[in-house]
């Protein structure tokens, strides 16, 4: 009977772990924007918006399900799909801004390799009989 609680412990404190560590560093990326010397004060200013506007989107959508506001299933999608649509408002953003703004409002973005691989270059179907 212990071992149940034990190991739903494990997973509260590793999920808690995980997540304290993804907070840290969006905020250690978000301070780099601002004391980057290769960055502008604008990119920066745009970085903490765009995380802003990110998290409560999310947060806002995920707690629309315990409002009255419209019926039960499109509540219960809508929140469901909150931290995408989250995501996706804040990447409209900086979107919006780079073209209005031009360079000035450029943010990092991730590098997309030119191929669709594995990262090991190991073959996608492992050979189970060999």
């Amino acid at each position: 009977n212990l071992v149940k609680y034990l190991t739903r412990f494990t997973d509260e404190i590793f999920s808690t772990l995980i997540s304290f560590i993804f907070v840290v560093e969006a905020a250690q990326n978000i301070g780099r924007s601002f004391t980057n010397p290769a960055s502008s004060f604008t990119k920066g200013l745009l970085t903490l918006i765009v995380a802003v506007s990110t998290y409560f989107t999310a947060t806002t959508l995920k707690g629309l399900q315990k409002t009255v506001y419209f019926n039960k299933g499109i509540r219960k999608n809508v929140s469901n799909f909150g931290p995408t649509l989250g995501v996706l408002t804040g990447a409209l953003i900086a979107r919006w801004a780079r073209l209005s703004q031009g360079a000035a409002a450029t943010l990092p973005a991730l590098t997309i390799p030119a191929t669709f691989a594995t990262t090991s270059g190991r073959p996608w179907l492992i050979p189970l009989f060999d």
